[in-house]
This record gives structure tokens, sequence and C-alpha cells, in this order.
């Protein structure tokens, strides 16, 4: 293989490296309003049922989660 074919090759690599992140910003960027819609559904459903600790504890995992996001993606 000739060098130009070889960082040609590494560049398509390159691109379509960037292409999949970009990809993947968008879906989890979807993803996030999706979420926020769904947290309103579930605040109008713990409103209404104010001594279920059930909601808390959906919110607690969901913070848990998206804590364990946040600290995978500082790094």
């Amino acid at each position: 293989m000739k060098y130009s074919q070889y960082l040609n090759e590494a560049q398509n690599d390159d691109t379509q490296a960037w292409l999949q992140y970009q990809s993947k910003a968008k879906d989890i960027n979807n993803k996030l309003k999706d979420i926020e819609g769904k947290l309103k559904k579930h605040y109008a459903r713990a409103k209404s049922q104010k001594t279920n600790w059930g909601f808390a504890g959906d919110l607690t995992h969901v913070y848990d989660l998206l804590f364990e996001i946040s600290d995978f993606l500082k790094n």
C-alpha cells in the first residue's frame, strides 16, 4: 500500500469517527428532550400522589444515573 493510500484511509477513519460522534451527540440531545418531557409527566403524577415515596425514589435513581453520566463525561 502506498503511503498516500494509507493517509486517505486513516483520514476516512477519522472522518467516520467524527460523523459517528456527531450522530450520537444528536441522539443524546434528542434523548435529553425526551427525558424532559417524561419528567414533566412524572411530576404531574407525583403531584397528584404527594404521599407516595415511590416517585421520590424514581428521581433518586434518575439522579444517580445522571450523576454517573456526568462524572464519566468530565474525563
